[in-house]
């Protein structure tokens, strides 16, 4: 009865960190006896897509994908499919509304990380945690209704396919002597160009918070090199897809940055002892690895303002501030496991958080709140969901 059922895993962006996450699903489907077809976007229409390099490499080879160039593209290409399973683009609600008005049954879920990952409109969409399903409420002005929400937890680093470094060679290979800190910094171009939509257009305070920006995080790099420690910066993944990678790449190595190659990003989680930046969700990626995280003040006077208070139930602010009675409020992320600095005193704080040994039941917390579980079987919920939606229909 199930072969019958074909079922299209459509991948969401490509990401450089992770190109084969998806991939587990379409092995597990196969082995529940589903017809599956693994679909990848071009980058030829799609921003975030996946370039003819990536779609011929030897693992997607094996895979046979179909590549689908635009949305009606991908709507003629699915015909057979009885239901698709839809990996993380924001661009991708258009054709899903179209598929459903088509009859089609259609689950999303969570492939992107960080809070990148939107409903869709789809029948069910299977999301990392309770804090994002709470997150997830509306669609622009349209209110999602919470029972079409499943929390799975995420694929993104369940089934990594990469190479691997033992901790000796990553450290040989980024030159680090002792601590492995990595500084997760925003873009600096990015940044610049979207100060236009949030400052509308007010040429003088967008050159006064860029230069802002651009000079925070200067401070930061400098600070851990004269500490000593080697300065790791991670980019932001989407950075790779954009306009701005060949500048963004020459201002960090002119700081003297060793730049963490994105293919050893699981590499660098595995072994990092510390992350620090001004304003970014990465402590998202590092707390789920078990380690410890430092945000600057500073951070929170750059724009946007973020405000996922009403969303979060574990303490605000960092970890080893807990329990008392002034919470920390807009930063990028609402709560996390480590420390919050200033420029004065981040060589202090990084020395405490590379000495201390952070509650482990914090650990606990905070991945049960924001990734709910890390036991690498995200994909099978996220597959029961499917299998749920198929016998509501048969």
């Amino acid at each position: 009865m199930r072969k019958k059922n074909r079922i299209a895993v459509i991948s969401g962006r490509y990401i450089f960190h992770n190109p084969y996450r998806e991939l587990v699903l379409v092995d597990k489907l196969k082995k529940k006896g589903f017809d599956v077809s693994l679909f990848l976007p071009s980058v030829s229409h799609y921003p975030k897509g996946y370039s003819e390099s990536i779609i011929n490499d030897k693992v997607f080879k094996e895979y046979n994908p179909v590549i689908f160039d635009d949305d009606f593209d991908l709507i003629k290409k699915v015909k057979k499919s009885k239901l698709l399973l839809v990996g993380s683009d924001f661009k991708y609600s258009r054709f899903i509304i179209l598929l459903r008005l088509l009859g089609k049954k259609i689950v999303s879920y969570d492939s992107a990380g960080g809070m990148d990952h939107k409903n869709n409109f789809a029948n069910i969409s299977c999301v990392k945690s309770e804090f994002y399903k709470k997150f997830m409420r509306r669609l622009g002005k349209i209110k999602i209704d919470q029972k079409t929400i499943r929390v799975t937890g995420s694929i993104l680093f369940e089934d990594m396919r990469l190479p691997k470094l033992s901790k000796t060679e990553f450290k040989k290979k980024y030159s680090v002597n002792d601590k492995t800190i990595v500084f997760y910094p925003k873009s600096i171009f990015t940044f610049r160009k979207k100060l236009n939509t949030w400052l509308k257009r007010d040429k003088k305070s967008i050159q006064s918070v860029d230069a802002q920006h651009v000079q925070l995080n200067k401070q930061v790099c400098k600070i851990i090199q004269n500490m000593g420690h080697t300065l790791l910066v991670k980019l932001h993944p989407g950075l790779y897809n954009s306009e701005f990678v060949k500048e963004e790449l020459s201002f960090w190595r002119n700081l003297g940055a060793n730049l963490i190659d994105p293919l050893d990003t699981f590499n660098m989680l595995s072994y990092l002892d510390l992350g620090i930046s001004l304003k970014s969700q990465s402590s998202l990626d590092v707390n789920f690895f078990r380690k410890p995280f430092i945000y600057l003040e500073e951070g929170n006077d750059l724009p946007p303002i973020l405000d996922h208070i009403s969303d979060c139930k574990l303490e605000l602010g960092p970890s080893d501030s807990w329990g008392t009675a002034d919470p920390i409020k807009f930063h990028a992320m609402p709560s996390w496991v480590g420390s919050l600095a200033n420029l004065e005193n981040l060589n202090l704080k990084i020395d405490q958080a590379l000495q201390d040994n952070f509650c482990k039941l914090h650990y606990e917390k905070y991945i049960e709140h924001f990734w709910f579980k890390d036991d690498s079987k995200a994909s099978d919920r996220i597959i029961e969901q499917v299998n749920i939606l198929l016998k509501r229909d048969d």
